[in-house]
């Protein structure tokens, strides 16, 4: 039973390991040397220069250039076909996070003087808890 629940942890981490070096890849493929970003380089090959190339200056071109990176993105994760092991994986990080918290308060001994170390990881998992609801909501919506 036991060793049942470690290959099943094993999975669910070697999955979110890959999303998470997935995402780190795509982010960080589109910097080149100098620190031009994707963005950057869209500008230059659509001839905007200097100023002009601004969010604030440009707002249409900075738009086409957002809605470019998130149908690109889109069409990367494939939520459609992708969805339920994306909605398994968020469920699983959510457990993970209470058992983690649960874990903490039973196996630590809190401090009376200053128990604000195990209250700030606490809250950090709260924090990580509310986003994975956050973004369980904003994929029910798609």
């Amino acid at each position: 039973m036991e060793q049942e629940w470690v290959q099943q942890w094993g999975t669910i981490l070697m999955v979110l390991a890959a999303l998470i070096a997935c995402i780190y890849i795509y982010f960080n493929a589109s910097v080149r040397e100098g620190l031009e970003t994707a963005i950057d380089k869209k500008r230059e090959t659509s001839g905007a220069k200097g100023s002009e190339s601004t969010s604030i200056d440009n707002p249409t071109q900075y738009l086409d250039i957002l809605k470019n990176d998130v149908n690109t993105m889109k069409h990367s994760l494939n939520i459609t076909n992708n969805r339920t092991d994306y909605e398994n994986i968020i469920i699983y990080l959510d457990d993970l996070m209470h058992y983690s918290m649960l874990k903490l308060v039973s196996t630590n001994k809190l401090n009376k003087d200053d128990p604000l170390p195990i209250v700030e990881k606490l809250n950090k998992y709260h924090q990580s808890i509310a986003a994975l609801n956050e973004l369980m909501s904003w994929l029910d919506k798609k």
